[in-house]
């Protein structure tokens, strides 16, 4: 097991069986992609892989860029879906759908959650050994890292 200073970390292989678990995955973007292509063999490709094989669900999540004018938490779900539209499509993550698509083994259900606050349907409804890639976690006020 990994250790942290904030405690411990673990890795796939201190969490067995894999299979019926969901997994958070939370990665930088530009790791994954770069000028809009995949760079593998990427860790965070593999890890993804591993786990889809392994019979677990895998949400992605990513914060990258600014969060200039950043959707409020206490929105409704309309506002919060017409505030996310609004900003530049280079800043989401919807183009790691199409890429996972691509790379992971085929017939892997790859879907994309476009309201992080409303995605807990579409995580459910994802079938075991399926990826649910979040809406890019920059775009809420309350997301600083």
């Amino acid at each position: 097991m990994s250790h942290i200073a904030f405690g411990e970390k673990k890795t796939l292989d201190d969490v067995w069986p894999v299979r019926n678990r969901r997994f958070f995955v939370r990665t930088d973007y530009e790791c994954l992609m770069e000028h809009g292509t995949a760079q593998p063999p990427s860790p965070l490709l593999t890890t993804i892989v591993r786990i889809v094989c392994q019979g677990g669900k895998v949400i992605v999540a990513c914060s990258f860029g600014t969060n200039k004018n950043a959707v409020e938490l206490k929105m409704t779900q309309t506002q919060r879906q017409s505030a996310i539209r609004a900003f530049p499509k280079h800043l989401s993550t919807e183009p790691l759908v199409g890429l996972l698509r691509k790379l992971l083994p085929e017939g892997t259900q790859v879907d994309f959650a476009p309201d992080c606050l409303g995605a807990m349907d579409t995580i459910k409804k994802m079938p075991m050994s399926g990826v649910v890639v979040l809406e890019n976690l920059r775009f809420y006020r309350a997301e600083l890292s």
